[in-house]
């Protein structure tokens, strides 16, 4: 997700200590070997309700934040008092008669365990966008002679989320047979919203929503409480992430307690990160011993470190609040060994040696750094080495959206470019496949279709991907005069194009540095002015 760089922003910052200070730092003398086991066991949500109309807009307290929940389909299955089975008549937009059944749990009833009781209207949503809105004051039916088009018989059908399903689209359809017992294996991986009929020949499979992982009573509580690296994330999505449950003690001037939470642990949240690679936190009211918690991912995986954001008492389960001047923290940073750190809300990467760029690069690097036009692997992986070439796409990829004001997905939308399909052998990077499709890269090998992309970038590459883009984005003419003698002639156009507009200034004496290797710091001032470039065009 390149469009968001808030942590590049921090990096930013830190640099900007860093080097004022005129300090270089030495690299992490607690380096581990890499953690493969996780020590705390994690259990998969497929729900959470969620929404602006749970009492108090599941906001404001603890009680009323507790009313935004999650369940993993155990859970759900243990409802008991909700479980349901029932037969729906659906027609189809084809249209096509079909009875259902489902088994699962009532969607009212689990929608009154989170304090919403009313007849309004709720969505129901799935991970790949797609959207249902449902009016629960609509009395719905079955209808069992509905091939009949006849309303004879009607049985009240309410909504429900199953777990298992079945359908019959016979001519003329019957209702599947009953499930074998209640008890049988569910299907973990999803959820179905089944909702009844208004008429005889009302058209409702559009509403049967599959894969469904939200419901959402009122407006979506769309604000974003938690960052993690470039990643962005609402309270509700926190809670369909994996979670675990663990016992930490807490030092207090009374003495020591337990408190049993559940939350988010951080080796899924920083999943794709290296246990060497150093963490820092930020808090909603700037706690100022934060920086005590600083450390290897490694070590907080052995930590049994996660984001709590429920605690466990005679009650059950509370959501956590910390209320601040700054505003509310939905999350608890715990940690075995120590109390703990309240309303967390930004998970990032310090640099892993800490040294800043070289002298020529470092004030570019900073703004680069500040618009946000940096990738994480770019950032965190040492200013003196190398780019890879996986890196440099996510790069100028990012350079793309922030240039254009449009994400990557639109873009390949407006154009009709199908970012699953296309692509390298050698990758599934989206980036690349993008870039690709805009013939923007060319890859290593046309024959083999590769694109190698752990391989190294060079200047010469970096500048005609730049030279490529300036082309296909933003109608640039990018063919210029090239003045510098070491240049390839597929190269050259487009490095004269980046001379002509000061994207390079060369590497002295006439020479370009056409197979230098791409530093990762070239690429942060490469991106900074041809931000300037292509800004200013539009």
């Amino acid at each position: 997700m390149w469009s968001k760089a808030k942590s590049s922003k921090r990096l930013a910052k830190k640099l900007t200590c860093i080097i004022l200070a005129a300090l270089i730092l030495t690299p992490a003398s607690m380096a581990m070997a890499r953690v493969d086991v996780d020590l705390l066991v994690t259990e998969d949500p497929v729900l959470v309700i969620t929404g602006s109309d749970l009492p108090g807009g599941a906001r404001g307290t603890a009680a009323d934040l507790t009313n935004e929940r999650a369940y993993t389909l155990e859970e759900l299955r243990e409802l008991e008092d909700l479980a349901a089975e029932r037969v729906y008549s659906a027609i189809s937009s084809f249209p096509q008669k079909i009875f259902y059944r489902g088994q699962g749990v009532d969607l009212q009833g689990l929608l009154a365990l989170s304090g919403y009781d009313a007849n309004g209207k709720i969505a129901a949503l799935a991970p790949e966008g797609y959207r249902t809105v449902l009016d629960l004051g609509d009395e719905r039916f079955s209808f069992p002679d509905f091939y009949d088009d006849s309303a004879e018989g009607a049985q009240p059908a309410g909504p429900m989320l199953a777990w298992k399903s079945a359908e019959n689209r016979l001519e003329p359809p019957v209702p599947p047979e009953p499930f074998e017992s209640p008890d049988e294996e569910a299907d973990a991986s999803s959820l179905r919203l089944f909702v009844g009929q208004k008429e005889v020949d009302e058209v409702t499979s559009p509403l049967l929503a599959k894969n469904v992982n939200k419901i959402v009573a009122g407006e979506a509580l769309d604000e974003v409480v938690l960052t993690v690296l470039e990643d962005e994330y609402t309270r509700a999505d926190v809670l369909l992430l994996p979670r675990a449950q663990n016992d930490y003690e807490i030092a207090t001037q009374a003495g020591t307690r337990v408190d049993t939470v559940r939350g988010t642990p951080l080796s899924v949240l920083l999943e794709d990160v290296d246990n060497e690679a150093v963490i820092a936190f930020t808090t909603v009211d700037n706690y100022g011993r934060i920086s005590e918690f600083t450390m290897t991912k490694g070590e907080l995986v052995l930590g049994c470190a996660m984001l709590a954001y429920e605690v466990k008492g005679d009650d059950g389960w509370t959501a956590y609040l910390r209320n601040t001047d700054e505003g509310p923290g939905y999350f608890r940073l715990m940690v075995d060994g120590t109390s703990g750190a309240h309303a967390v809300n930004s998970i990032y990467i310090e640099s892993p040696a800490g040294e800043p760029p070289s002298a020529w690069a470092q004030l570019e690097v900073l703004e680069a750094l500040e618009a946000g036009l940096v990738p994480d692997s770019v950032a965190n992986g040492g200013w003196e080495n190398g780019t890879t070439r996986l890196s440099a796409a996510e790069a100028i990829v990012l350079l793309i959206e922030k240039a254009s004001g449009s994400t990557m997905e639109e873009i390949a939308l407006e154009r009709g470019w199908n970012l699953q399909e296309g692509g390298f052998d050698d990758t599934d990077s989206a980036a690349v496949t993008f870039l690709k499709h805009a013939e923007v890269t060319q890859g290593v090998s046309a024959d083999e279709n590769k694109y190698a992309p752990d391989s190294l970038y060079n200047r010469a590459q970096a500048v005609t991907m730049i030279g490529r883009a300036a082309e296909v984005f933003f109608g640039q003419e990018s063919q210029g005069e090239n003045p510098y003698t070491d240049v390839p002639a597929w190269a050259a156009p487009y490095v004269g194009y980046a001379a002509d507009t000061k994207i390079t200034f060369g590497v002295g004496d006439g020479l370009f540095g056409s197979e230098r290797t791409l530093e990762n710091q070239m690429t942060a001032v490469f991106a900074i002015r041809a931000y300037k470039v292509w800004y200013s065009a539009i």
